[in-house]
């Protein structure tokens, strides 16, 4: 806005220089037309009297050779009167082409024509291009912006003024009215994820991806199946079960590899995150964590809020789907009215069964005060332990995440500090 009026201010004193410069050229050609028209009537005037002087002249010879005529025929006494009339006739009409007065104007009208047409066509381009303000308009209206962007008062942003009305005009419709047309509570964002909250978001995601690098190296361990613990007798190990050795099959090896990662982030939406403004950083972090995972080849990621209308949970964005396309989904932070951690941990932990990743996590992002659910925080870490899934705590403003051990989540006040807590998480707990 401010680069706008800045070029509206540099227009408006171009345009004003523009139309002082016309004024003057307009000026300056008319004073040329006055004084051209001035010549041209003096130069009319002395065509005038030297053609009177010219006819002068010629009636005056015509005379002396019409009585030097007669003075001969006198003499002479031979002549009838017939021939003196064509020696009359002859004398009044001349043979050859004498230039007149009246030749001499046409042709001088015929050079002006030319000069006179030009100006017309200069004039009417002239009013073409002629703006409708006046220099001095123009220079008020720069005057004007430049008093406005020097000025050190803060005027109030387009967009909030027209958010407060909106608002304003929402809040006096009634309840009916909007369950008439479909209008739910859960259709208006939390926080508007617009480009300042998005381009926040990405800079902390190219903070925090090297640290979540470091996940994808996996330690093949505690596998469950059989044909991960080997199917072939290894003969090395087998003479060996007399001393006490059990495990005889030839293993698969547990040197650390690059693997495919599954991270599931599950983040609180509980009434008690707008305290604070916890919600804010807990959008913050959860978009920023999605989109550095998502830029790492081998991770997968998946997000759940909760909890979501009439259920305890909800998938916004799935192992398929990217940030991008579920963008909308991430704008909610306080809706719900309680906070069933336990069953939303729990839908993490059997969303990543069903998958076929080397290594699982689960991130929980909370204020860390769970009610009402189908499970406890206890029976999900047992079955995500048994299964060899990782859950670890990201903390909003909160010293304590209820069922979780200190070792095992991490505290952010301020997204800003965000970067520094993911590295405590991944190099101190979950390595």
């Amino acid at each position: 806005t401010l680069a706008l009026l800045e070029r509206l201010r540099d227009e408006a004193r171009e345009q004003q220089q523009q139309t002082e410069q016309e004024e003057q050229e307009a000026y300056d050609e008319s004073e040329t037309e006055t004084d051209t028209d001035t010549d041209t009537e003096s130069e009319d005037k002395s065509l005038e009297s030297t053609d009177s002087r010219e006819d002068d002249s010629e009636d005056d010879s015509e005379g002396q050779a019409d009585t030097s005529d007669n003075s001969d025929l006198a003499q002479e006494g031979c002549s009838e009167p017939s021939e003196l009339a064509e020696d009359n006739e002859g004398n009044n009409e001349p043979t050859g082409g004498n230039p007149t007065g009246d030749n001499i104007i046409e042709d001088d009208t015929d050079a002006i024509n030319p000069s006179e047409s030009e100006s017309d066509e200069a004039s009417s381009t002239n009013v073409e291009d002629e703006s409708n303000f006046s220099s001095a308009q123009w220079e008020i209206l720069a005057d004007l912006l430049d008093a406005f962007l020097g000025s050190d008062e803060d005027s109030e942003d387009y967009h909030d003024a027209l958010a407060k009305e909106i608002e304003g005009i929402a809040s006096k419709v009634s309840d009916d009215v909007k369950a008439e047309f479909g209008a739910s509570e859960w259709d208006i964002p939390d926080l508007l994820i617009d480009l300042n909250v998005y381009n926040e978001a990405l800079s902390l995601s190219h903070s925090i991806g090297s640290d979540l690098s470091v996940l994808q190296q996996v330690k093949m361990r505690g596998r469950n199946k059989t044909h991960e613990r080997g199917i072939t007798f290894d003969g090395n190990r087998l003479i060996l079960s007399p001393m006490g050795v059990r495990d005889v099959f030839r293993a698969q090896s547990e040197s650390k590899n690059r693997g495919h990662v599954g991270l599931v982030l599950v983040r609180d939406i509980s009434a008690s995150m707008a305290n604070d403004e916890r919600y804010i950083h807990a959008i913050k972090s959860d978009l920023a964590l999605s989109m550095a995972a998502e830029s790492l080849s081998k991770m997968h990621v998946s997000n759940i809020v909760f909890p979501f209308k009439e259920s305890e949970f909800e998938i916004i964005k799935t192992f398929d789907q990217s940030v991008e396309e579920s963008l909308s989904k991430f704008t909610l932070g306080c809706k719900g009215y309680y906070t069933p951690t336990g069953s939303a941990l729990m839908a993490a932990v059997d969303l990543l069964l069903d998958s076929q990743f080397d290594r699982k996590i689960i991130f929980l992002i909370t204020d860390g005060y769970p009610n009402k659910s189908e499970f406890t925080i206890g029976e999900v870490m047992e079955k995500a332990k048994c299964n060899g899934i990782e859950i670890v705590g990201v903390g909003i403003k909160t010293d304590e995440i209820i069922g979780f051990e200190t070792d095992t989540f991490v505290t952010v006040d301020d997204t800003s500090l965000l970067s520094i807590e993911v590295s405590k998480l991944v190099h101190q707990i979950l390595s």
